[in-house]
């Protein structure tokens, strides 16, 4: 949920120093299915209950000959096959409900010739395809908002291979929304809290790939690039918070070292793109891709370095407000203490909980086999600007330093306007210590 906003400070500042403490911190590899080969953590329930994605069967697939099937991980109930339909093949999941009740992906047909958007109600399904767009064989599903009710994709059209994003709904059934006016290829990623505003990518008229939002009319609004894009024009819109107030993904720009690069981006309206930048507390990172946002719009996950398309020499990456980009492995270890992560290469990061405290990805366990993982830390505490555990007078440091520079992270009464309600909103969150 979006951070409340908080009530004026009163007389006069305490200087308060303090920490949080939350749930256990773990780190878990999801497991595989049947001796499979690999599995993949795609998405994460907004209450961080539910982990979903894809595995390896090798009875799964079309005639049962191998393939890969989506599933679900519960603590302590382990990895779960969802199944795909009677007569279908392979299935992988990408969304869940804020509860995890409602699961979304896609599933082949017969021998893989058609796709089409599934959605999986708990506790026990089945899956149930969605159909296909109008003159389309393969129609995809990816996110599903947090209540439940709105599935979004696309849809690729026969013959022409013109790509449609689409949305699902019980009571419209699939439905196709706006492109850009150059009618150029689009797609929907992700939707919000009630699905009224989406996310994703489209090509614009002048064939430009263009972060994208869409509204409940199916309208689509296009978010930009980075202020200095350089020789590549690109966005990429890839998650977006519940309330739709801040869309986060790639685009290319100055890198603020001299050259230009790919990065991630956090949109607001009122901000507009701002770059993430590629450096850290631990230096330069080369190039990063934001994939999933906290609701707050102040934690995302996403990857650093290598091919940022296909994860090929990638390594799993988060990005705090006042900090900037680590290492997420280096993160889990040294902040957080999660030994067990040493024996990992954590290569994405795609899915965070609202409240920061769950990150799922995919990565090489110390076997050497592609398996989703999924890691818990304390739920983050907003007073804590830096990240580091810790609220003290660092964070008033860090706050300030981004309120001064207009960085929307610095909104943190989250009313799309970083002003001076911010500051008196952040100093009382620290004086009561969180």
């Amino acid at each position: 949920m979006d951070l409340k906003k908080s009530q004026l400070l009163a007389g006069t500042m305490l200087l308060a120093v303090g920490s949080h403490s939350a749930l256990a911190q773990t780190f878990h590899g999801i497991g595989l299915i049947r001796n499979g080969w690999e599995s993949y953590a795609t998405g994460v329930s907004g209450d961080g209950s539910t982990v979903v994605g894809a595995a390896y069967d090798p009875n799964g697939g079309f005639g049962g000959v191998g393939g890969y099937v989506a599933v679900r991980w519960l603590p302590g109930a382990g990895l779960e096959s969802l199944g795909t339909l009677p007569d279908g093949a392979d299935s992988s999941a990408y969304g869940a409900s804020f509860d995890g009740t409602t699961i979304s992906g896609n599933v082949c047909g017969y021998d893989c010739q058609t796709t089409q958007p599934f959605r999986w109600l708990a506790p026990d399904g089945p899956l149930e395809g969605l159909g296909t767009m109008p003159n389309s064989s393969y129609t995809y599903g990816y996110g599903v908002s947090d209540d439940g009710a709105t599935i979004v994709g696309y849809g690729v059209q026969n013959g022409t291979y013109d790509v449609y994003p689409i949305r699902w709904r019980e009571e419209t059934g699939l439905v196709i929304l706006n492109r850009f006016p150059s009618g150029g290829t689009a797609i929907v990623h992700t939707a919000s809290l009630d699905g009224s505003l989406l996310a994703g990518r489209g090509w614009d008229v002048d064939r430009h790939e263009q972060a994208a939002r869409w509204h409940d009319d199916g309208s689509i609004e296009g978010l930009g690039f980075l202020p200095d894009p350089g020789p590549i024009v690109f966005s990429r819109g890839r998650g977006i918070t519940p309330s739709g107030a801040v869309v986060v993904g790639t685009a290319h720009g100055a890198d603020g070292l001299g050259g230009y690069t790919y990065q991630g981006f956090r949109w607001t309206e009122a901000g507009g793109m701002v770059g993430l930048g590629i450096t850290g507390p631990h230096g330069n990172l080369g190039t990063t891709a934001a994939m999933d946002v906290s609701a707050n719009g102040s934690v995302i996950v996403g990857a650093w370095g290598g091919d940022l398309g296909t994860g090929d020499g990638s390594q799993a990456a988060i990005w705090h407000a006042g900090i900037g980009w680590q290492d997420l492995a280096t993160w889990l270890i040294t902040e957080h203490g999660l030994d067990a992560v040493e024996d990992w290469t954590l290569i994405e990061a795609l899915g965070i909980s609202n409240d920061g405290s769950v990150i799922v990805g995919w990565g090489l366990n110390r076997t050497g086999l592609v398996e989703g993982f999924v890691a818990t830390v304390p739920v983050s505490c907003p007073a804590d600007f830096n990240g580091d555990g810790a609220v003290n007078t660092l964070d008033v440091l860090a706050f300030l330093n981004a309120w001064a520079a207009g960085d929307p992270a610095a909104d943190f009464n989250q009313d799309g306007t970083v002003n001076t309600l911010d500051v008196l909103a952040f100093l009382n969150a620290w004086n009561v210590g969180c």
